[in-house]
């Protein structure tokens, strides 16, 4: 085998080898242009994410905020009640009173009614 016949051997192998090299380029170019479109996909649902996230963020802010003020009515509901219940309290203990005395009346004026028969 002469020296030409090795130099074109190891020139078509150079060649091929080349191309294969060129293809493998290519590919993982493709590769890179897939994966940077992935990636852009990603980020966009990340930022509807993130929306979403400030979105939930702003809405528990205002549920704690209308729960305090539930809160703080509710407190105020049941010292108002607890008034009502103290005055109604005071009132059945005034009627239970009067009651006693309307019946203690009564048998008095039973009593004299029956004397003065």
């Amino acid at each position: 085998m002469t020296t030409d016949m090795r130099l074109e051997r190891m020139e078509t192998r150079i060649d091929t080898v080349a191309e294969k090299v060129d293809k493998l380029t290519d590919a993982i170019e493709q590769g890179f242009v897939w994966m940077k479109k992935k990636f852009e996909q990603i980020d966009m649902r990340f930022a509807l994410v993130e929306v979403e996230l400030k979105d939930i963020k702003i809405g528990i802010f205002e549920l704690n905020t209308k729960v305090h003020e539930l809160t703080v009515r509710v407190g105020s509901l049941e010292v108002k009640v607890e008034d009502i219940h103290e005055t109604i309290y005071g009132f059945g203990k005034a009627i239970d009173r009067d009651a006693v005395t309307v019946i203690d009346h009564e048998r008095r004026i039973g009593v004299l009614e029956h004397v003065n028969v």
